[in-house]
């Protein structure tokens, strides 16, 4: 089933018009025809199948058929030291796919110069959520390595040469996977090209981070932060 974000909520029976970029991915480029059924999400956390009834000055005009029903995730949050502006991407969209509800922004030492700017982050994570059919936009905010803000009590780093979770960290280990059932999620830090800096992660470890291997191998950036996200589903599990 196609997949459109739309701009506001709607109940059974209620017609909604889908924004002018929106329409013209599911018009022009997917060529979905009317009569069709298409997923819409507010980018919220609400989803709901709509038909497609008409096009008004070039929109899609949608009338909700039956709300979807949305299970509860657990936050999965991204501490990412920024990497270059087209890797900064890259991690955020496959971040957004792997399941990362949030993404802590950090301007690391070893961070390049550049950035994204705050529209274009936006329309990253949207045609990412559409794209692997979530509903909800991950949050996204900045912050200093030393001053990270409110996060899960579980936290790792992606460090490489490290075994395993805790590894390197006297008396860490990692967590039995029943006592994920329920949690409040957990949180992975990611550094930019060249790691994260031998201060940055004491400042890490002396707010509860705990070394985490994904390997044997060095990974960019972005895929430390696919792989990590892998590994902490598969925790959950």
């Amino acid at each position: 089933m196609n997949r459109i974000l739309v701009p506001g909520r709607g109940a059974v029976g209620q017609r909604i018009l889908a924004g002018q970029s929106e329409s013209h991915h599911l018009l022009d480029v997917q060529r979905v025809a009317r009569g069709r059924m298409v997923r819409v999400s507010d980018g919220a956390g609400w989803q709901a199948d709509a038909e497609l009834v008409g096009v008004e000055d070039g929109c899609a005009v949608l009338e909700v058929r039956a709300i979807a029903v949305s299970g509860v995730v657990p936050e999965r949050v991204i501490v990412l030291g920024m990497p270059k502006a087209t890797s900064l991407e890259e991690a955020l969209v496959l971040g957004t796919e792997a399941g990362a509800t949030a993404f802590v922004l950090v301007r690391a030492s070893r961070s390049p110069p550049g950035d994204l700017r705050a529209d274009r982050l936006e329309r990253v994570l949207r045609a990412a959520l559409t794209q692997c059919g979530r509903s909800e936009v991950p949050v996204i905010r900045r912050a200093a390595v030393g001053a990270l803000g409110v996060l899960p009590d579980r936290r790792y780093v992606a460090t490489p040469g490290a075994t395993g979770a805790g590894a390197g960290a006297t008396g860490a280990t990692a967590p039995p996977s029943s006592t994920w059932a329920g949690s409040d999620g957990a949180a992975l830090a990611v550094g930019p090209e060249g790691g994260w800096t031998e201060e940055e992660q004491t400042a890490l470890g002396a707010t509860g981070f705990v070394p985490l291997g994904l390997g044997p191998f060095i990974l960019r950036t972005p895929t430390a932060v696919a792989v990590g996200l892998g590994w902490l589903w598969g925790a959950a599990g």
